[in-house]
């Protein structure tokens, strides 16, 4: 049985320069679409896979920026291509609305790009992983990886954080027994899920009990009533603040790139990049751990962080 393993790395000046090269593999994908489209224009016959896996060399040797990114990542974005062709060609067998593979855009917020095993290019070890042209990066290896690997998918979120999936075979996976049963989970605030069953289940948020005096500055210590722990404003602001720092530092990694211009080293912060303008309005955790983003009109916004909830590790 096949499983992905998701784990977060943390590229170098040298990998995130080369990872930048490699996202535009989008470009060989464009290109051999385009010639598909032509070709079907010009001459009503289509091109198949294998033709323009032989065309590739071509296409390189005018390119030399692509020599510098690995093989089997562009030999998956042909890969893709061809699959985006055969599910349209079914979807269209099928009568189902067709979906003509479209052309990637060079400024999307996720990118990504998948290298296959060749060899050893692509190992696990205890913080680090081994990668295609990367060589080993550090990683967040928070599971134990088990199975033979077969490919390494890279992506950017539009945060600017990057992570890898590994995609392995022969994983042995224990199967529960079945019950032959369904339910359906509606899953709250107030209340963490309910079941199709009539079941509540409590919200397990960490202590999320507030202080009823929360907006008097002078209350600097407080014990929980809910879990009983004692808490010092100042400590839980320091915390706070950490935890922001933390993530300002992740989303925006000074690296060194290459002016286009002037042939000279540059600086630029990967959230210079993002065209949402929402990630550059900045944000700031109180004392309670409440996000507050400031407005025009003076007034603060408060959300729940619904992190605390753990939506995302329920199993």
């Amino acid at each position: 049985m096949e499983q992905s393993y998701k784990f977060r790395i943390y590229p170098n000046n040298e990998q995130w320069i080369l990872m930048k090269k490699t996202f535009g593999c989008h470009y060989v994908y464009n290109h051999f679409l385009a010639e598909r489209i032509e070709t079907y224009k010009n001459e009503t016959k289509s091109v198949s896979r294998f033709e323009q896996d032989k065309k590739l060399t071509l296409v390189k040797q005018g390119m030399e920026w692509l020599w510098e990114v690995g093989s089997t990542a562009l030999q998956a974005a042909l890969q893709n291509l061809d699959s985006a062709y055969q599910n349209f060609f079914c979807r269209v067998k099928n009568n189902e609305k067709p979906g003509f593979p479209r052309f990637k855009r060079k400024h999307d917020n996720r990118k990504s790009y998948k290298s296959k095993v060749v060899g050893k290019n692509i190992e696990i070890f205890e913080k680090e992983i081994k990668l295609p042209k990367l060589r080993k990066a550090e990683c967040r290896v928070s599971k134990k990886v088990s199975g033979r690997i077969l490919s390494a998918t890279v992506s950017q979120n539009p945060s600017g954080k990057y992570s890898v999936s590994v995609c392995c075979t022969d994983v042995d996976i224990p199967q529960y027994p079945s019950t032959s049963k369904s339910i359906g989970l509606d899953m709250g605030l107030k209340t963490f899920a309910v079941s199709s069953e009539g079941i509540h289940f409590e919200n397990h948020k960490y202590c999320g009990a507030k202080h009823s005096a929360m907006k008097d500055l002078s209350v600097r210590k407080w014990v929980c009533p809910v879990c009983g722990a004692e808490h010092e404003r100042d400590e839980n602001a320091a915390r706070n603040i950490l935890v922001e720092r933390q993530r300002i530092v992740s989303a925006n990694r000074v690296c060194d790139v290459l002016s286009e211009e002037n042939n000279t080293v540059g600086h630029m912060g990967i959230a210079a990049e993002m065209s949402s303008a929402r990630l550059l309005v900045p944000t700031f955790a109180d004392a309670w751990g409440v996000h507050v983003r400031p407005s025009q009109d003076g007034n603060e916004h408060r959300t729940k962080n619904l992190s605390s909830l753990a939506w995302g590790v329920v199993k």
